[in-house]
């Protein structure tokens, strides 16, 4: 993961330490991902709904749980209480069917209280969450370090001509310089010559 001073290091922190230094274009992508599952799993749900397996009232529910609305420390608290009643759901219902869109559920959940932590710039809270952020981390390190080879082989010969240059003015200087503080000692020594002791 990407924290602190290092760009590499491979570990979430623990706690519930900020993670300011992942890149938005992670969590973005994170974020786009959730709204395909979420898609996806609604997409499913009403067509349970059509075939009769769900009520209307579960429908909606199921639905609801992949848009919930007001800010991420709300989305948090209310998603919290829906996993709970899922699981609980998830330990009654005999349906095959309704088992396995329970526990879709029940992962969209998690997957949401992970993004809405990720807004808020905090660690993921399941294990799921945490892999997917160290997984995109390294993918987004590698694209950028090929980005930048590629970047780097394109302009190789104008970083080269800076590279020439910048030694140049160095060299310069440093002569210069070193005429510089040469030259009036030459200039005290031939004065020290005129006048006698």
């Amino acid at each position: 993961m990407i924290f602190g001073n290092s760009r590499f290091e491979e570990e979430v922190p623990n706690g519930d330490e900020n993670i300011d230094a992942i890149s938005d274009d992670v969590r973005d992508e994170i974020h786009r991902e959730n709204i395909d599952e979420n898609v996806k799993f609604s997409e499913r749900v009403l067509q349970l709904h059509r075939e009769g397996k769900l009520t209307e009232q579960e429908a909606r529910e199921l639905v609801g749980i992949t848009v919930p609305k007001g800010e991420p420390e709300e989305k948090i608290k209310f998603l919290k209480i829906e996993r709970q009643r899922h699981e609980q759901n998830l330990q009654t219902e005999s349906d095959p069917s309704k088992k396995e869109i329970l526990r879709e559920a029940i992962e969209i959940i998690d997957q949401n209280i992970d993004d809405a932590k990720l807004q808020m710039r905090q660690r993921p809270e399941s294990e799921e969450g945490i892999h997917r952020i160290r997984e995109k981390v390294r993918d987004d390190v590698r694209t950028r370090f090929e980005k930048f080879k590629v970047w780097a082989k394109e302009n190789l010969g104008v970083l080269s001509a800076i590279t020439i240059s910048i030694a140049g003015i160095i060299t310069t200087v440093f002569v210069a310089g070193k005429r510089r503080w040469s030259a009036p000692r030459k200039d005290w020594e031939k004065l020290e010559k005129r006048w006698p002791k």
